[in-house]
């Protein structure tokens, strides 16, 4: 029957929004953690990369 299939396409659908609001929280804890710049070492220059590349769809979901 078709009820059962719509069933389980609905808990896979909240499971992965789950699982999304997860990494959006882990996003803000590791933002929280982290400086925002280098320590001052004197008499060293330190740098760093790296590239902050939010989901694509993080910015335009909506609640």
């Amino acid at each position: 029957m078709l009820i059962q299939p719509l069933r389980e396409l609905a808990q896979w659908v909240q499971s992965e929004i789950t699982r999304e609001d997860e990494i959006d929280q882990a996003v803000l804890v590791q933002k929280a953690v982290f400086a925002d710049d280098p320590p001052a070492v004197p008499g060293h220059t330190l740098t760093a990369s790296g590239r902050e590349s939010p989901r694509p769809h993080a910015a335009s979901r909506t609640r």
